[in-house]
């Protein structure tokens, strides 16, 4: 279906978008049969199209959905980069997954030891108000623990005592615990 459907709109400007759309649905179908082989050939394909359409939303969007399948076949790696050049755009596109991209992120700078970038995303997580309280229990969890590898103690008693306020998430507290 997918390949009649490509072939037949190929040659019409018209159809650019709808050919992005149908080809980012192509890649979700392709992610839940599991032959991840094909996503990044579709991709590519997705968005050359995207980009000839001259649309930055479609170009913008279409990196997002990619980045959101990296994630999903655990290549973060590649989501990371991806989501790096997008940051400015966020407030534009997929504001409800901005913690999602934030914490990508976050963990990323964490894993190769920029503390200080991971302190930035953490604290932005925190600050969001759509993130719910168990992301932002761990979020600042990480705040302090971010804090502690670059040995910046003056705000570890204010990050504390906010900490306090989710008790009840063991998972912050035994990863505080575990820290020490």
């Amino acid at each position: 279906y997918n390949g009649k459907l490509e072939s037949l709109t190929k040659d019409q400007p018209e159809f650019i978008i709808p050919r992005v759309l149908n080809l980012r649905n192509r890649i979700n179908l392709e992610l839940r049969k599991g032959e991840n082989k094909n996503l990044q050939p579709i991709y590519k394909l997705a968005l050359k199209l995207a980009k000839d359409s001259k649309n930055e939303e479609m170009i913008r969007d279409t990196r997002f959905a990619y980045a959101q399948v990296l994630l999903s076949t655990q290549n973060e790696k590649e989501a990371f980069e991806i989501i790096k050049e997008l940051i400015p755009d966020l407030d534009n596109t997929l504001i409800d997954r901005k913690a999602a991209f934030f914490e990508i992120l976050a963990k990323n700078y964490k894993d190769v030891g920029d503390y200080k970038n991971a302190f930035v995303f953490y604290k932005k997580i925190y600050n969001l108000p759509e993130s719910p309280s168990q992301q932002r229990s761990i979020a600042l969890a990480n705040m302090i623990l971010s804090s502690f590898e670059l040995k910046d103690y003056d705000n570890y008693d204010e990050y504390f005592r906010a900490l306090k306020k989710y008790q009840d998430n063991y998972s912050t507290i035994i990863a505080l615990k575990t820290r020490k």
